[in-house]
Formats: structure tokens, C-alpha cells, sequence
């Protein structure tokens, strides 16, 4: 009976819902029918495409274009730009995001030319999603602030303006992987959602604040943020939400390895999908409990939830949990030590993931397409008005220059003879005026070079940066799934072996060894690659797991100490100066012979101070130099690319100090 009680209470909300929308849909079509006045049907035309824009999309695009011809019929721009806007957003839903951009570019010339700020500002949010699903992110955030800007000039201290913070916080944290940004825009966003006393949106803006910790690993702190945005959504008896902040708290204690209670919170979050008749989110429960009871090694039931999430993958037609599936059922067989279905569900996987890597990667190629013959179409459009505009302002010149050709003749005898009686003096300043100009323009010309150059740097090293990820990302999946592979095929054939074959037991055991290794090798090479670390972290928290896999490694031990170093710099400056640090050790481990190796970041006033210093062999510095020593130029113009000052101090036989100054 309770649990009857509980599904009702979840479920009637929802009918109620539903009753009433069909109900007011059914009221505007009456409207719509007996209605004479043009701009009463235009509205509701509007407003049905509005009501319809996410369950019946093709008619939702049938009424916003009614709605837009009726009001160019009778040139209503207000009416014409709604429709254009309603038009884009179920164009957007439909994923068909060329047109739908092309929809409130046009509306936002209206909104812009009508000085209508409010809708300026949606329009400019709405193109920052498109961007966003492109994965365009500079013209997403220019979007983003732009409509940012004039909400906090229209709406200062309202829902409104809170909702935007926390969309672009979230677009911060998801999108450019700034964590701190993001953090900020949240807590503003917060501030205001407090003050206005909306438990609902305080709740959702926590639970993303929650996602921040999760995502840098600090899973205390992201746990008690997850269990703050629970209460708020159990207070207002908000089902839906509270599944979603127990599903992110079992993922969460599933890393803090309290299992018995990450195990209750997906258990709560699947009773709620279950009465939500939510099938996706219920697979993703599944897939949740699979990758707890993997953690456990409890790998029969890990099949059991896999083997649930596959089916209902399979039955949504969903690629992404279907590839995430049948990695998740390889793993538990493996587990299970049943390496032949291991090896099954690896191949159908790697299939599955090529498969869905090339789809995506057409869809890409399509997009971009869309995209240039879009701009193309507007390119020539622009093309052509402004040769109907200069048509016209030379049908205007002709006429002033008839008008003005009698009035031109008479003073060009006056004019003749104030040139030719000035021409001696004019020519000495002239003259000077020439040496004056030439000198500027020199200057200008190695200003520019300078610029040019530092551009070009700034070019080659964001290169360098993506190239970087790009190996590691190769490294970390594509080889790394490949030695995986190998790994299950090498298990399978251990279950075979006869035990009179010992030799051959003896290679076999030597080979997998050096499997493990190559392994272990190719994800440590993947790590020092990949900056992530130092976006997520920031440089204090890469350089210290730079120094511990060192000392694991038993190369030499490395001391790393900071001061003054609590707040983070700017993105890639980090990056830069972790590169940096990187080379130089690199140099150390590769000629030093070092047995210790400290590393020292103070932050003062102004600038940033590095010192690196290392009991090796130490080198002769004059003579690196002369010979043209890469590493020694590669950290030199890194270090000037940042506006740094570099020394050297270093005699054989005495260890070696690189000091760094970064002006910040």
C-alpha cells in the first residue's frame, strides 16, 4: 500500500500536467477557428508552435510559419521577429541548427534595429546554445556575455539573472573546463536564488557546484554540497530532481567507497525513474549499479545490471550507452575470469565505438558544410545590397556632380594659382614631412614584426598544446583499448596451458609481464602529455604528481614547495609555465645523474619566481649555448614568449640552478 501511495504521489502531477496542457492547446485551436482579427491569429499561431515545440515539432514549424507570413502580409515586425524566434527554437530542438541560426540572426537585426533589449538578450542567448552544440565555444561565450551584459542592466538581482550566471557557470565548468569561472558565476547566481527565497533553483545551482568537486576530485566536499541540494529538493517534494542528486551521491560514494550507501542512493534514484517510466534514466541507474559492483568485484551481479542497461540501450537506440554497455559486460567477464565472452563484448565494443566515431565524425563534416553554405547564401546576400546601395549613391553622385560642374570650372583658374604660388614652399615641407613619415612607418613596421612574432608563438604553442591531448587521448583509448585486448587473449590462453608445458608457461608469464609494463609505460606517457591535470587542478597539484610518479619510477626524489600560490593563474599561462618546469626536469633526468631535485614556486607582488635546482653533475653553460643545445633554446623562448627572465647557473660538477622570473 505504501508503495502504491508513492507511485501515485510521483505520477498524478504529471497527469494533472498533461490535462491541463492538452486543455489549453484545445482552447487556442478553438480560438484559432473563430477568431476574424489577423493579429489575434498571428499570436496564437505563436503560441501553438510555442505549446508544441518539443512533442510535435514538424507542427509546431507549421505554425510559426504561418504566423510569419501572416505578419509580413501585414508588416508587423514585432509579430514577424516572435515567429522567427518561435521557428529557431523548434528548429533547434529538431537539431537542425544552420537554419535555426539563421532564424534569430534575422530576428536579432529586428530586436537590435527596434531597440527591444530584452529580446536582443534572448536572441543572443539562443545562438550561444547553437554554438555551444557545434562545439564553437568562442562565439558560445561572446554569445553568452553579450546577453549576460544586458540582463544585469535590465533585470539586476532577479531570477532571471540568476538562471544566466548559472547556465554560463555550467557552460564554464562543461564546455572550457574552467573550473574557478565557473565556481564564481555559480555562487553568484546562488547569492541571488537565496535572496529571492527559489529553494528550487538554489538546489539545481548546488548540485552543479557539486559536480565542480566531483569532477576535481575532492569527493567530501562534493558529497556534502550533493547531500545540501538533496534537502532543498526533499523539502519541496521534487522527485525528479532528488533522483537526479541521488544518482550524483551514489557516484560519489561509490568513489569514497562506502558502497552499502552509494548502493541505496541508485536504488532510490531507479524507484523514481521506474514511476517516471523514464527508460533512459533508468538504464543509466543500471549502469551506475554495474559500475559499483564493479568497484566491489561483485562481478556476477555487474553482468546482471550491464546486461539490464544494454537492453534498454538497445531499445532507445541510444550508440553512446550501448558502446558504454558492452565495455561494461567485457569487464565483468573478465572478472568472472571468462576471458572468450571478455574478449566478445571487447570486439563488440570496439566495433560499436569505430562505428559511432565515424558517425559523429560525418555528422561533423555535414554540419560544417551546412555551416559554410549558410554563411555563403548570407555573403551573397550582403553582396548584393551593397551593390544596390552603391547603384544608388552613384545615380546621386551623377546628379551632384551636374549640378556642381559649373561652380567646379569657375574656381579651378583660383585654385591653379594658389598651387602653383605655394608649390616652392609646400615642397620643402614635403620633403621633411617624407623623412618624418618614413621614420613612423619604420617603427610601426617593427612594432608590427614584434606582434607578428609573438602571435606566431602564441599559434605554435596552442598547436603544440592540441597536439599534446590529442596523442595522449590516442594513447590513453586507441592503444591502450588495443593492449587491452591482447591482455584478455593472453588470459584466455593461461586457462589453456598444460602444465608439462612449463617452458612455454615460463615465456608466457615473461610476455604478459612485459604487457603490464608497456601498459603502465604508454598511461604515464599519456599523463605528461595531456595538460588536464592543470586545468582541473592547477599547476601546484600537476607538478606534485609530476614529482611522485618520478619517485615511483626511483629516478631521483623530488621536493616540490609553493608560497603564496592559493590563487590560480590564467589558463594558459599555467600550462606554459608547467611545460617549462616539465623540460627543465626532463633535461635533469635525462644528463644530470641527479639524486635530488627541488622544485620552488613563489608568488610575489608582480611576478611569479622559479627556482629548480638539482645535486647532479651539473654542465657547462657557455658551451650548451654555443652548441645549439634544444632544450636549453626551447625553455629560453618559452620563457620570453611569457615576458620572463631566464638564468642559468651551472659548473660541472656542481649540480645545476635554473631561476625563473615571470612578470604576472
Amino acid at each position: 500500500m505504501k508503495h502504491t501511495i508513492f507511485f501515485l504521489f510521483i505520477t498524478l502531477p504529471l497527469f494533472r500536467v498533461n490535462a491541463l496542457h492538452q486543455s489549453y492547446t484545445d482552447s487556442l485551436m478553438q480560438a484559432l477557428n473563430t477568431t476574424e482579427s489577423i493579429e489575434e491569429r498571428i499570436d496564437i499561431l505563436n503560441e501553438l508552435a510555442w505549446e508544441w515545440r518539443e512533442e510535435k515539432m514538424d507542427v509546431a514549424l507549421q505554425y510559426s510559419d504561418s504566423a510569419y507570413h501572416l505578419s509580413q502580409q501585414i508588416q508587423d515586425i514585432e509579430r514577424q521577429t516572435t515567429s522567427l524566434k518561435r521557428k529557431g527554437v523548434v528548429l533547434k530542438n529538431k537539431g537542425d541548427y544552420s537554419t535555426a541560426l539563421y532564424c534569430y540572426e534575422e530576428a536579432l537585426a529586428y530586436e537590435i534595429a527596434n531597440n527591444n533589449k530584452k529580446g536582443e538578450a534572448s536572441c543572443y542567448n539562443n545562438m550561444g546554445n547553437i554554438y555551444k552544440k557545434w562545439g564553437d565555444n568562442k562565439p558560445a561565450l561572446e554569445c553568452f556575455i553579450k546577453s549576460l551584459k544586458i540582463k544585469e542592466s535590465l533585470f539586476p538581482g532577479s531570477i532571471t539573472l540568476a538562471n544566466t550566471y548559472k547556465n554560463l557557470g555550467y557552460f564554464y565548468f562543461t564546455s572550457l573546463e574552467k573550473l574557478d569561472t565557473a565556481i564564481f558565476y555559480l555562487e553568484q547566481a546562488k547569492e541571488i536564488a537565496i535572496e529571492k527565497k527559489n529553494a528550487a533553483l538554489e538546489g539545481l545551482i548546488i548540485n552543479d557546484l557539486g559536480l565542480i568537486y566531483h569532477e576535481s576530485e575532492m569527493f567530501e566536499d562534493a558529497f556534502t554540497i550533493f547531500r545540501d541540494a538533496a534537502s532543498r529538493f526533499e523539502t519541496l517534494n521534487d522527485s525528479v530532481n532528488m533522483a537526479r542528486v541521488w544518482d550524483n551521491l551514489g557516484r560519489t560514494a561509490t568513489y569514497m567507497e562506502n558502497y552499502p550507501l552509494a548502493e541505496l542512493y541508485h536504488h532510490q534514484s531507479l524507484s523514481v525513474k521506474k514511476a517516471h517510466h523514464d527508460q533512459i534514466g533508468e538504464g543509466i541507474v543500471y549502469c551506475n549499479l554495474g559500475d559499483l559492483m564493479l568497484k566491489k568485484e561483485n562481478y556476477s551481479n555487474a553482468l546482471d545490471y550491464y546486461n539490464k542497461f544494454l537492453n534498454i540501450s538497445e531499445k532507445t537506440d541510444s550508440k553512446q550507452n550501448i558502446v558504454t554497455a558492452y565495455q561494461g559486460l567485457s569487464l565483468s567477464y573478465e572478472g568472472l575470469k571468462q576471458y572468450e565472452e571478455a574478449i566478445v563484448f571487447r570486439k563488440a565494443y570496439e566495433e560499436a565505438k569505430s562505428e559511432m566515431d565515424l558517425r559523429n565524425n560525418k555528422e561533423e563534416v555535414e554540419e560544417l558544410r551546412i555551416r559554410y553554405n549558410t554563411e555563403k547564401r548570407k555573403q551573397q546576400i550582403s553582396t548584393l545590397q551593397f551593390e544596390k546601395e552603391l547603384h544608388v549613391q552613384a545615380l546621386e553622385r551623377s546628379n551632384q556632380f551636374n549640378n556642381a560642374l559649373m561652380l567646379i570650372s569657375g574656381l579651378v583658374l583660383l585654385v591653379a594659382f594658389l598651387i602653383v604660388r605655394n608649390y616652392q614652399s609646400k615642397r620643402k615641407a614635403s620633403q621633411y614631412l617624407a623623412i618624418k613619415i618614413e621614420e613612423i612607418n619604420n617603427q610601426r613596421v617593427n612594432e608590427i614584426m614584434q606582434l607578428q612574432e609573438l602571435k606566431i608563438m602564441e599559434a605554435v604553442i596552442d598547436s603544440q598544446e592540441y597536439e599534446r591531448k590529442r596523442i595522449a587521448q590516442q594513447l590513453h583509448g586507441e592503444v591502450g583499448s588495443i593492449l587491452h585486448t591482447i591482455k584478455l587473449y593472453f588470459n584466455s590462453m593461461e586457462k589453456k596451458f598444460n602444465s608439462s608445458l612449463n617452458e612455454s608457461k615460463e615465456q608466457y608469464l615473461k610476455a604478459n609481464e612485459l604487457l603490464d609494463k608497456v601498459t603502465c609505460e604508454i598511461r604515464d606517457v599519456s599523463h605528461s602529455l595531456d595538460a588536464g591535470i592543470v586545468n582541473n587542478l592547477g599547476i601546484i597539484a600537476a607538478l606534485e604528481e609530476l614529482a611522485g610518479s618520478i619517485q615511483l619510477s626511483n629516478q631521483m626524489y623530488v621536493t616540490v614547495e609553493s608560497y603564496n600560490m592559493e590563487e590560480r593563474l590564467e589558463s594558459r599561462k599555467e600550462i606554459l609555465i608547467y611545460r617549462i618546469i616539465q623540460e627543465v626536469v626532463s633535461n635533469v633526468l635525462k644528463h644530470a645523474k641527479a639524486e635530488n631535485l627541488y622544485i620552488s614556486l613563489t608568488r610575489r607582488e608582480h611576478d611569479l619566481n622559479i627556482i629548480i635546482e638539482d645535486d647532479g653533475i651539473g654542465f657547462d653553460v657557455e658551451h650548451a649555448r654555443k652548441n645549439g643545445g634544444m632544450g636549453l633554446k626551447n625553455i629560453s623562448t618559452k620563457v620570453s614568449h611569457l615576458g620572463g627572465d631566464l638564468v642559468f647557473d651551472s659548473k660541472k660538477g656542481h649540480g645545476s640552478t635554473v631561476i625563473i622570473d615571470i612578470n604576472l
